[in-house]
């Protein structure tokens, strides 16, 4: 019986260790005790870094992870610790380019963090991710041929690591090659654009996995967006159809620009072709997933098409409906604007409040385990006192024995409890090595003190019982 409590004792740790090691808040908690109990100062540089990542994830729309992650930045700038900078300065650029989507910034630190790469063995997935993201966001400002260099430079490392990252690679450069063929069409680059689609396209054809249907779907978006450039409405059409129906409409659904895509191309077709039915209900999926993706331009385009698709259709107190939320949606889009632009310029100091708070809360949480702890520590002193006066009445020795033995395992559960997170500190959550800890522990210390202890509480509570 023994045994199998002490075994059961030592699943429950096991199983308790797992659950923490996936919980983005106790990670935070361990990072932090981590950075107070450590001084390599490199290592803390590490640790910030990891810490902007969890509260990036564990609060998405929060300042805190920037403010980690500047707090890294600015040790590892004292220690000339160049992995630590860059590593910090990607994490600020990844937070400023989709927390704040403040370009500016964090174009800024991307490249910064890019000088750096070099500098240090940094690995092909770090560099094609840096590159990935100045690329994207010159791409986003308008800047394709800017935008086209750096995905190539990207490209050159993709090809060293999977499939999969020269899908993406090869999509981007006939994305660029798209546009800047749309800004000068005397340079002649659809050709281009059509090139590195294909390849994208032919190699995700042959793959057979969820991942690369998605990048199979992009890529016949791309085609079919680059035959309706050319004016080739007929081909576009079929080529957009290709994959939009069956089985393939929850892929498009999980790619909502693509489906707003194939919707609006749809609803301009079938309006070309005098089928005004269709084109009302193709826009009106185009205006759903436009929604669903949050793009005030594809809302507003959507919008706009369906206006004119009513119009046409001779419903005008539809078209003027539409027309209506059209105009409201850009009033909603300039207000949007500048409570970004006020957003940024408060940056500081709403990292520092957040700071303040945070701090405050980390306070409390640490008051409240404080608390716990004591509480449960007075019950079961509580508990071995109301054993002693037990002891003295006549009961069953089986009672007491059973109390007894509840009594040892909650007083080592409490102690396990106590030591859980110092233990998990020491290892850096090793998960073998906290599991050969405790089994350590369980087999060359609480196993003999607990005979130890039961013959002592049994000495305590000894006593005439009923037979």
């Amino acid at each position: 019986m023994k045994r199998i409590l002490t075994l059961s004792f030592l699943v429950f740790q096991i199983v308790v260790a797992n659950a923490q090691q996936n919980d983005e808040a106790t990670n935070i908690i361990r990072l932090q005790n981590k950075v107070k109990e450590r001084d390599d100062d490199t290592l803390k540089t590490l640790l910030y870094d990891s810490l902007s990542i969890y509260y990036d994830r564990l609060y998405p729309d929060s300042a805190i992870g920037a403010l980690e992650a500047q707090n890294g930045l600015e040790l590892a700038t004292k220690l000339d610790y160049k992995k630590g900078k860059a590593l910090c300065l990607s994490q600020l650029g990844d937070i400023n380019f989709s927390v704040f989507s403040n370009y500016t910034a964090a174009l800024e630190y991307y490249t910064q963090a890019n000088g750096l790469y070099d500098s240090f063995p940094a690995t092909d997935a770090q560099k094609s991710s840096n590159l990935g993201e100045i690329a994207s966001i010159y791409y986003l400002e308008g800047y394709y041929q800017k935008a086209l260099d750096f995905f190539k430079r990207q490209y050159d490392l993709a090809k060293r690591m999977d499939s999969a990252q020269m899908i993406k690679c090869w999509l981007n450069i006939g994305a660029c090659y798209g546009r800047l063929d749309g800004k000068d069409p005397s340079l002649h680059y659809s050709d281009s654009n059509y090139k590195y689609t294909h390849r994208a396209y032919e190699l995700a054809k042959t793959k057979q996995d969820e991942l690369y249907i998605l990048y199979m779907i992009e890529s016949n978006c791309n085609l079919a967006d680059d035959l309706r450039s050319k004016g080739e409405y007929d081909s576009a059409y079929k080529t957009y159809r290709k994959y939009f129906n069956g089985d393939y409409i929850k892929y498009f659904r999980a790619r909502p620009a693509f489906y707003y895509q194939t919707c609006l191309f749809m609803a301009s077709y079938f309006s070309l072709h005098k089928q005004d039915d269709s084109s009302v209900v193709y826009g009106e999926k185009a205006l759903e997933m436009a929604k669903t993706g949050g793009d005030y331009n594809d809302i507003l385009s959507a919008e706009d098409s369906l206006a004119n698709f009513y119009k046409k259709k001779g419903d005008f107190k539809t078209a003027f409906y539409y027309l209506k939320n059209e105009l409201a949606d850009k009033d909603s889009a300039f207000k949007k604007g500048n409570i970004e632009k006020i957003a940024n310029i408060d940056f500081n100091e709403q990292k520092h409040k957040e700071y303040i708070q945070h701090q405050a809360e980390e306070n409390k949480k640490k008051q409240e385990e404080a608390i716990t702890h004591a509480g449960i520590g007075l019950f079961i002193v509580g508990f071995f006192i109301l054993l002693l006066v037990l002891g003295r009445k006549k009961i069953k020795s089986r009672t007491i024995d059973f109390l007894g033995t509840l009594f040892l395992l909650m007083m080592f559960e409490f102690i396990t409890l106590i030591l859980h997170p110092r233990v998990a500190l020491w290892t850096h959550d090793n998960q073998v090595t906290m599991f050969l800890i405790l089994v350590g522990l369980a087999g060359l210390v609480i196993e003999p003190l607990h005979h130890k202890l039961e013959a002592w509480v049994r000495a305590k509570i000894e006593h005439k019982v009923e037979a």
